[in-house]
């Protein structure tokens, strides 16, 4: 594997930044499925770009109507997006999101920092965004050999809504916009936490792998912004 011999070293304060930029442009949105049921039969590619079988995608959530209807195939999981999982090639998974929605609008490159100053052991990071779907890669040198692999995915920004790419999922149906009480439907294990005027959102927490932020903990709240994975920049 290639890896890239151009380093960006950048300020905590930078960094973080980073993950709140998001520029304006078109999405080359394909077609749809016509209903919100989990994606059937998905191929899970691992790293090496092999097809590891069908991903589980549980029970149809019912109840849920969320417009526009979700992007074919780009589905939110806790273990990945679409058909790649964490620990996949950055560069085809880059690669697969674009194809459905373009190019990205921010792409960070790889960025060195001291390790300490992470939120996870990681040599080096890079962020790449489509609007509010941000995908974070981690590179973590062993024995001196890169590992430069997807990590995580976030989706959406706090207390806004409506922005793109709008409509997508994760495999039980869960959106952007969904109300708490859908939620805690679709994963009835999930944790909710009031927050903190001033210092931190609403916010919930499945132990299977998701995480986000919700405008309360109300059965009519909704949800502003779904986490999966590990993220170091934000």
């Amino acid at each position: 594997m290639l890896r890239s011999n151009s380093r960006v070293r950048l300020p905590v304060l930078m960094i973080c930044g980073l993950a709140m930029m998001s520029a304006c442009g078109g999405f080359a949105q394909t077609s749809t499925p016509s209903t919100l049921a989990p994606l059937e039969n998905a191929a899970w590619t691992t790293e090496d770009g092999e097809n590891e079988g069908s991903a589980s995608a549980g029970p149809t959530l019912p109840g849920i109507n969320i417009e526009p209807v979700p992007l074919s195939g780009l589905i939110l999981r806790s273990e990945g997006i679409g058909d790649f999982r964490f620990g996949a090639d950055p560069e085809k998974v880059i690669s697969y999101v674009a194809d459905l929605l373009g190019s990205p609008t921010v792409d960070s490159g790889w960025v060195e920092v001291e390790s300490a100053l992470l939120l996870c052991e990681r040599e080096s990071f890079r962020q790449v965004e489509w609007g509010v779907l941000r995908l974070e890669f981690g590179d973590l040198a062993l024995d001196e050999v890169a590992q430069m692999e997807f990590i995580g995915w976030d989706y959406g920004i706090d207390g806004r809504l409506g922005e793109e790419p709008e409509g997508i999922i994760t495999e039980l149906g869960v959106g952007l916009g969904a109300r708490v009480d859908e939620l805690l439907a679709a994963y009835p294990t999930t944790e909710l936490f009031e927050g903190e005027e001033g210092n931190y959102p609403p916010s919930f927490i499945w132990a299977g792998g998701l995480e986000g932020f919700t405008t309360g903990t109300g059965s009519t709240d909704v949800v502003t912004v779904l986490k999966g994975g590990t993220r170091c920049g934000w």
